[in-house]
């Protein structure tokens, strides 16, 4: 409908302020792109409606397509990252890292999609103004009605810390780092 159409604007507008001015063209395959990553969302809310109704933040993302974009995320996921729904669809989780966070949690979660297995990890992400959280991440995978064919994956994660760059918060967040490293 109309609210979806506007939606779909909205992002663009978005992904534009962050990309560049799109040409005419790309702007209707952007459209396109969207409308699409749009629906499978629906359709994967559709038979898993509990993932809208989870108390923790929820996305879903299209393993299917190339940089496996976000195709959903619900309102708790935005609260606890500062960014716009317009912001998360369409791009890779990969935004919310950082510096400082661990690659080999980051590979544990790549390797979990390539096998289609689920995954629970804790991983330093970033939200939007740059302050570090923990992430308490669980991979879900999504198949499709095909055996063996996963559609999509979906995570939910919980926020177990927000690190602020008071001093205080930067040694704790140093002995948090140590801890987790040890683990």
């Amino acid at each position: 409908g109309s609210s979806t159409s506007k939606e779909i604007e909205s992002a663009i507008d978005e992904f534009e302020k962050t990309h560049g001015k799109l040409s005419a063209s790309q702007r209707e395959q952007e459209r396109i792109r969207r409308r699409e990553l749009m629906d499978l969302a629906k359709r994967i809310l559709d038979e898993y409606p509990y993932l809208e109704s989870a108390e923790e933040s929820a996305v879903l993302s299209d393993i299917t397509s190339p940089d496996q974009p976000i195709i959903y995320c619900n309102d708790d996921f935005q609260k606890m990252t500062l960014y716009s729904r317009e912001e998360i669809v369409g791009r890779n989780c990969r935004f919310l890292q950082g510096k400082f966070t661990d690659r080999e949690a980051v590979n544990q979660i790549r390797d979990a999609i390539k096998k289609g297995e689920p995954k629970d990890v804790e991983l330093l992400n970033y939200r939007k103004d740059g302050v570090p959280f923990w992430n308490n991440f669980l991979l879900l995978p999504i198949f499709a009605t095909k055996p063996n064919h996963q559609l999509s994956s979906s995570g939910l994660s919980s926020s177990s810390s927000s690190l602020s760059s008071s001093s205080s918060s930067s040694s704790n967040f140093q002995s948090s780092k140590k801890n987790h490293s040890n683990n």
